[in-house]
């Protein structure tokens, strides 16, 4: 919790120092540079650590593996032979609908 107050009221005005400093040592432009490279860094580390937490995507990926699993003992599913996704196809009207709700 503290590091979440500090980031909130310390790092807006160091950000101004930050940039100030880097703008008057290497140029306006490496402040941009400095920029993609500290979201870049971050999007990485979200997308490797960050879980699905999509509810459709997560039940496919359980169904695949079960379906898999399946496979292994010789088994056959009621759905085996149906493509799941080209029956539940949306449109975009609709996927944003669901997306921001």
């Amino acid at each position: 919790m503290a590091e979440y107050g500090l980031s909130s009221t310390f790092g807006p005005p160091m950000a101004l120092v930050i940039t100030g400093y880097i703008g008057l040592n290497a140029g306006w432009r490496m402040i941009f540079w400095v920029l993609v490279a500290m979201t870049g860094g971050v999007w990485i580390l979200l997308v490797t650590t960050v879980p699905e937490t999509r509810h459709t995507t997560i039940l496919q990926k359980k169904a695949m593996r079960a379906r898999k699993q399946m496979k292994k003992e010789n088994l056959r599913s009621a759905e085996s032979t149906v493509d799941v996704n080209a029956s539940g196809r949306k449109g975009l009207h609709e996927l944003f609908a669901i997306t921001l709700t």
